[in-house]
């Protein structure tokens, strides 16, 4: 559709919250553990299998972790 979106994702140790353009669109309660620290490619828009590739280059963007 050609807009900018904001896709936002917060833990608090217990649950984890998803938003999108500030509007809480889906959540996961009673979820326990550690964010675990990983080396390793982040894929946006395809599958680990390669599959499903994103055709096309996406805007510039931020990740803050």
């Amino acid at each position: 559709n050609n807009s900018w979106n904001h896709i936002v994702v917060t833990y608090n140790g217990t649950n984890k919250i998803w938003y999108l353009n500030g509007v809480q669109v889906g959540a996961q309660t009673a979820f326990t553990g550690n964010i675990v620290s990983q080396v390793g490619v982040v894929q946006i828009g395809q599958f680990p299998t390669g599959a499903s590739k994103f055709n096309g280059f996406p805007k510039p963007h931020v990740y803050y972790i």
